[in-house]
């Protein structure tokens, strides 16, 4: 049997391999340099803001201090982000666990921290009872962090947005049509 064809598949899938481990290995890179050097310009508008605050906050009087306050949230939103980046770096290096996630707990303090922009934007937020599961918390915290950020951010300017959370296990089907392994829970 001739399989000059099939080798030649084989060659050009671990060629791609290669190349995908030398490109992700400069992105995580370039993401921990990156993280790393926007750490400073961060503490010194977060330093700054906290000294003006204090050595001017009556003068800027109340509204004066809310911008500020919304700047020193907006900072430490940045400061979270720079972390999960910093994260993101080392993931493939190191073998983050997998820890039980209660979901509800997890929606509730991503509210929490969404709060303003819940409010800006009249926004509702429903959410079902969710499960608990295994997950790596970073980057579960930071997916739906950035789900409901984007749902607030993303929408009609003249629409309060209702947003809605829910789970749903899936069934043996469809975890044989997505080419999920059957014995596990999704």
């Amino acid at each position: 049997r001739d399989i000059t064809q099939f080798k030649n598949v084989q060659n050009e899938l671990q060629r791609n391999f290669r190349e995908l481990n030398r490109s992700n290995l400069e992105l995580e890179e370039f993401a921990y340099a990156a993280s790393h050097d926007l750490q400073e310009p961060l503490r010194k508008i977060t330093t700054f803001s906290s000294r003006l605050l204090d050595k001017f906050g009556d003068i800027l009087g109340e509204e004066g201090a809310m911008y500020i306050t919304r700047m020193e949230v907006a900072a430490e939103n940045m400061r979270s982000l720079i972390d999960n980046l910093l994260e993101l770096s080392r993931v493939t290096r190191n073998n983050q666990p997998f820890e039980q996630m209660d979901l509800n707990k997890l929606i509730k303090n991503t509210i929490a921290d969404l709060e303003l922009t819940i409010d800006e934007t009249g926004a509702e937020i429903h959410s079902a009872t969710l499960p608990v599961i295994d997950a790596i918390p970073s980057q579960l915290r930071q997916m739906f962090n950035n789900l409901l950020a984007n749902a607030l951010k993303f929408r009609r300017p003249d629409v309060h947005p209702v947003i809605s959370i829910t789970a749903v296990k899936i069934d043996r089907a469809t975890k044989e049509e997505n080419f999920l392994a059957v014995e596990k829970n999704y």
